[in-house]
């Protein structure tokens, strides 16, 4: 996925049985109940995303099973349709017993736990579903995979999540962001030294995205302090005076970061 605010178009697939002879996705009719229904009875090869909802959610099967599941439902919401009729279908069918689900799979250590997250970036682009995953500790979750994981190919799915909830309205709203910065602050300052400019240039910036948004709020801003935030901004402005790198992007961040907590 992309980062900013503009919601990435999703992955282009070739047309498949869901979407109908026409090709245009299912046909929905009209009233909420009737359209809920409609669109769980979408299948991908003959199983509903009611059920795969349900497998994703089942304890007694291993996680790579559970895993492969969330993959399934990725394709399943994305094939075939363009980007407003995957933000319908996720509206229409995404209760907060998915998400929970979805939140508790994402916390499994597995090699393929990346597909979790990318499920999970996907739902970042309805303000219904950042409710959910607000509201499900999503941000926690992160943080604690962030505290202890080493793993690259999931770094920018996790990071993408975080700093696409943390700059919702509905998160700010709900003073998320001022608990994620009292406890993990820090982790957040480490990954701005540790991050591969040239591999990772976009997820640094969404570090810093997530960064700017917690500085809005004073209690936040005091987190941001004692982690030593302002030093490592300071720090990266000397590097870029030096001749490294930044987008503009990240140097205006840089800079309101800067103006922010001095």
């Amino acid at each position: 996925g992309a980062g900013g605010d503009a919601p990435p178009k999703p992955p282009q697939h070739r047309r498949s049985s869901l979407t109908g002879a026409s090709g245009k996705g299912p046909t929905l009719p009209g009233g909420g109940a009737s359209k809920v229904a409609a669109h769980l009875t979408l299948e991908v090869r003959g199983r509903k995303i009611a059920d795969l909802y349900a497998f994703m959610s089942d304890q007694s099967k291993s996680a790579a099973e559970r895993l492969s599941c969330a993959v399934k439902v990725h394709q399943l919401l994305c094939d075939g349709a363009d980007h407003e009729e995957v933000m319908e279908r996720l509206d229409a069918i995404t209760l907060p017993s998915h998400i929970e689900g979805l939140i508790s799979l994402s916390t499994v250590q597995h090699p393929l736990n990346y597909t979790a997250f990318r499920l999970l970036l996907l739902y970042t682009h309805t303000s219904k579903c950042i409710v959910m995953l607000s509201r499900g500790g999503v941000m926690t979750v992160i943080m604690d995979r962030l505290r202890v994981s080493q793993e690259k190919e999931g770094l920018k799915f996790l990071i993408e999540v975080l700093a696409r909830v943390a700059r919702s309205a509905e998160c700010r709203h709900a003073g998320s962001l001022s608990q994620v910065a009292h406890l993990d602050a820090q982790v957040l300052v480490r990954l701005l030294s540790e991050i591969d400019h040239n591999t990772y240039a976009h997820t640094r910036l969404q570090v810093l995205q997530t960064l700017e948004a917690m500085s809005v709020c004073a209690r936040s801003r005091q987190a941001l302090l004692r982690s030593g935030v302002l030093y490592a901004i300071l720090d990266l402005l000397g590097q870029f005076k030096r001749g490294k790198s930044f987008s503009k992007a990240e140097l205006g961040l840089l800079a309101t970061l800067k103006q922010d907590l001095l």
